[in-house]
């Protein structure tokens, strides 16, 4: 649609011309004063940061509201020119009968920076040997403004003209220079890259960095970066541009970042020098990766590679000997440390029966054999392993010991290493003649590979003949050991297990180096049928020896119950 301004009506007759004259020159006085500040247009000046533009203005068009042309001269002469940084364009000459449109080419091209020819002017002016009437009208641009790089056109009535105009100001893009910094690189270490960038017409500039693609959160000329342990291996891309004032921006540079990998770090190893084969002992150490990846352990002991994956093995070493125990962890990229190692010195244990024991000295047929044994590994109490009791009979004539039975004996005292078997009831042998009455009780104890141990004890079972119904033994007392020159008792209960009355006659046979301080080396008793008698002796050790005491029992001359036993001095 054409463009219709408002056009001032105005009368044609010439001989109403005075009086139209003299209205007319009130009324555009009072539109030049009332319209006196529209002739300037305003544009809200923001913060500036432009450098010096080009700005191209051109005054295409005005609209003669009124041609001020004179009866006797019947056309009216205008001209029409722009001004900018204080230079007019030529003047462009237009005849005119009646109002109406001129189209113009009126155009200057300037300088432009913040508060420098920040303005330019449209003037029309109608001739008539002298300038019957001008119009100015004056743009200030708000400079630098909202617009860059395209054509803004306005127009505003200033008196009897409307002024159209255009204006465009050009913006160039600023330019970004090669990023310098390091090509290569690793994980979780911070690299600084920076760059030069510059614009043609001196706008301010900031930096547009980026890594693979992310925009970062600096503006600046230098970005500094750690890539994170999740950054892949291999190549990354280093971007940035630059952008001005006006949000123009540059083409990118770009560099190319390789990550390398590095290999992770184990530390030296923790846990003994030496120590006892059968023992399980704890190793440890602590390893890291620069790159922050997850890593793993190998152990080895000896070059054997163990199951384990932590920071530490527990190894139980087979054998004596010396072992090598190797350690080094491992990245999720398969990169491994250097070895970090330990020797070892492995001994076997000993085994040590400290105590043994029987909770009597001297049994009868029948009686429970409860044996004792205390038992140390290298010190301490011995918790683990396979301890057993031989019990064998010994045999006199020239026989040899008899093994009788093999007890396992357990654990019941885990603080003091004490296992303790039974063996019972006792039986009453075959043939009592081919025994003296002497059990040997052999304890083993073995806990692999410590070094095994052995220790015996003895103790004494009073035996009566078989067949025999006349006496019985059925309980003894005697130390096992005693103190050289000092008295001592000894007991023993005879029995009478017929349903008659019997008479016996009781021998005490003592060794050499053993004395009888009170009692009777020989006795006879008459024992009620099923009754019992208890005898006793004091007796003292003269001389340090290991002594074979006896008790016989006869019935007239015949040797139907005996009981013989040792006796042992301190220092045997």
């Amino acid at each position: 649609m054409a463009e219709q301004p408002y056009i001032l009506p105005r009368c044609f007759k010439m001989g109403e011309e005075k009086s139209l004259a003299r209205l007319r020159s009130a009324f555009l006085l009072s539109v030049i004063v009332l319209s006196m500040f529209a002739f300037i247009e305003f544009i809200i000046p923001v913060q500036a940061g432009a450098g010096t533009h080009q700005i191209t203005a051109v005054y295409y068009k005005a609209y003669i509201h009124d041609v001020h042309e004179h009866w006797w001269e019947g056309v009216a002469e205008w001209w029409f020119k722009l001004a900018a940084a204080n230079v007019w364009t030529s003047s462009e000459e237009h005849w005119l009968l009646d109002p109406g449109w001129v189209n113009l080419n009126r155009e200057r091209t300037w300088p432009i920076s913040v508060g420098v020819n920040t303005q330019f002017k449209c003037w029309a002016g109608e001739w008539d040997g002298w300038w019957d009437y001008e119009s100015t009208l004056t743009v200030n641009l708000a400079f630098p403004g909202p617009s860059v790089n395209t054509w803004i056109y306005g127009s505003y009535p200033a008196g009897d003209v409307s002024h159209f105009y255009r204006y465009y100001i050009q913006n160039l893009a600023p330019t970004v220079g090669p990023i310098l910094g390091s090509s290569y690189g690793y994980r979780l270490v911070a690299y600084t890259f920076t760059t030069t960038g510059s614009d043609p017409e001196g706008d301010s500039i900031t930096y547009e960095w980026r890594v693979d693609g992310v925009i970062q959160p600096v503006t600046g000329s230098a970005l500094t970066y750690t890539f994170g342990t999740g950054a892949a291996l291999g190549y990354h891309t280093i971007s940035v541009r630059t952008k001005d004032y006006f949000g123009a921006y540059s083409g990118y540079a770009t560099k190319y970042f390789y990550i390398y990998n590095r290999a992770p770090t184990v530390g030296s190893i923790s846990g003994p020098d030496s120590g006892y084969a059968g023992v399980a002992y704890t190793f440890s150490s602590t390893g890291s990766d620069p790159d922050g990846d997850a890593i793993t352990y190998q152990w080895d002991v000896n070059g054997t590679i163990q199951p384990t994956t932590g920071s530490s093995l527990t190894y139980t070493f087979p054998t004596a000997g010396t072992f090598i125990v190797r350690a080094r962890t491992k990245d999720s990229y398969g990169w491994y440390s250097s070895y970090s190692s330990k020797t070892v010195t492995i001994t076997l244990l000993s085994i040590t029966i400290t105590k043994l024991w029987t909770n009597k000295r001297i049994y009868v047929v029948g009686d429970t054999i409860e044996i004792y044994a205390e038992i140390k590994e290298d010190g301490s109490p011995l918790k683990a392993g396979t301890v057993k009791a031989d019990v064998y009979a010994k045999g006199v004539s020239g026989k040899g010991n008899v093994l009788i039975t093999t007890v396992t004996m357990t654990l019941v005292d885990a603080a003091l290493g004490k296992w303790k078997a039974t063996y019972g009831p006792i039986p009453a042998p075959a043939d009592p003649k081919g025994y003296e009455g002497t059990y040997v009780v052999k304890v083993t104890a073995e806990h692999p590979p410590a070094i095994p141990a052995t220790k015996s004890t003895t103790c004494f079972v009073a035996y009566s003949l078989q067949g025999s119904s006349v006496a019985s033994f059925t309980s003894a007392v005697s130390p096992s050991r005693v103190v050289l020159g000092q008295d001592f008792i000894v007991k023993a209960v005879i029995k009478n297990p017929s349903a008659t009355s019997q008479t016996l006659t009781v021998k005490l046979v003592l060794p050499s180096g053993m004395t009888l301080v009170a009692g009777n080396l020989q006795q006879t008793i008459t024992l009620a049928a099923g009754a019992t008698k208890t005898l006793q002796w004091t007796l003292k050790s003269t001389t340090i020896a290991n002594k074979l005491v006896k008790i016989n029992v006869l019935k007239g001359t015949a040797l139907v119950a005996w009981l013989s036993w040792y006796i042992r001095d301190p220092a045997v």
